[in-house]
């Protein structure tokens, strides 16, 4: 399935429909630059604590304990980021000859329902506020002491979320985006499938 720029995958084959995004809540996520703590950093400082602990173990007296040291860290690093430290996505399967959709989202585990379950298909408007406006100030005091400028820490944030909610009164959160044209596009995209 061909990956969009925009951060979902949606794949219309016949009477099937695959959807997947990494863009399924509707958070403001975390102030920390994500060019600087990524994955990547967090998936090599647990694998160097981990090193460590085992150099402490073995007592780094001899060769074979610091190559086994470094192995620990080179295969904790690599199964870390691949397992543990990797984006999660959300996955709406929707098949019109059994007229089912199953969506597995991470952690949730998996539900499977019929189309007739579906009330309707809706975007919504959600506007989150900083939660710890005197915090960010001294986040942003901080990071100029280290001459880096964190704009926008204050300031509210608009998203729109594409969401799918059942007659039995659940509502499942499919995507979030600030982009409004793109949340209903992507309504319509689904709409026009499951209603045809």
């Amino acid at each position: 399935m061909k990956k969009d720029e925009r951060g979902f995958k949606l794949l219309i084959n016949g009477e099937n429909l695959v959807f997947s995004t990494t863009k399924y809540k509707a958070e403001r996520g975390s102030i920390l630059s994500p060019g600087i703590y990524n994955f990547e950093l967090s998936a090599f400082i647990s694998a160097a604590m981990l090193a460590a602990i085992s150099f402490w173990l073995l007592r780094g007296k001899g060769a074979l304990d610091y190559i086994t040291s470094f192995a620990v860290f080179a295969s904790g690093f690599l199964l870390l980021r691949l397992f543990v430290f990797t984006r999660r996505e959300l996955e709406f399967y929707a098949d019109k000859l059994a007229g089912t959709i199953s969506i597995h989202i991470p952690f949730k585990g998996k539900d499977i329902f019929r189309f007739l379950d579906i009330e309707e298909i809706a975007v919504r408007e959600k506007t989150l506020a900083p939660e710890n406006p005197e915090g960010l100030k001294m986040v942003e005091k901080i990071a100029l002491h280290h001459y880096t400028v964190l704009p926008d820490l204050d300031k509210e944030l608009r998203l729109y979320t594409l969401e799918l909610k059942m007659k039995s009164g659940s509502v499942y959160t499919l995507y979030a985006s600030e982009d409004e044209n793109e949340v209903n596009s992507l309504r319509t995209r689904l709409g026009d499938f499951l209603n045809a």
